[in-house]
């Protein structure tokens, strides 16, 4: 994601809102115009302090559940299989 931000400042042309795919949250000064594209009339630059705070949070994930009685690895199991049911979606 920030090798894409990075491209993002050093060619914003080539992006607009719809093709960033999250890099944006990571650029400051990033605008865009009515039509979706990157607003090229400003000075785009890596938001170092977005990009600590994602680094903060490297190699955890975060599970919201409506399943509050389960325990831990109850919970984590249920997720893991969720992989099941997409697999099925796809083949119907």
């Amino acid at each position: 994601m920030l090798e894409r931000a990075r491209n993002l400042v050093a060619h914003p042309g080539r992006y607009t809102r719809h093709t960033h795919h999250g890099a944006a949250a990571y650029v400051r000064n990033l605008h865009f115009d009515d039509d979706g594209s990157v607003a090229t009339n400003r000075e785009l630059s890596i938001d170092e302090a977005a990009v600590a705070e994602a680094e903060r949070y490297d190699g955890y994930y975060l599970i919201c559940t409506s399943e509050t009685d389960w325990d831990d690895d109850r919970v984590l199991d249920a997720y893991r299989e969720l992989w099941r049911i997409e697999k099925s979606f796809k083949v119907t």
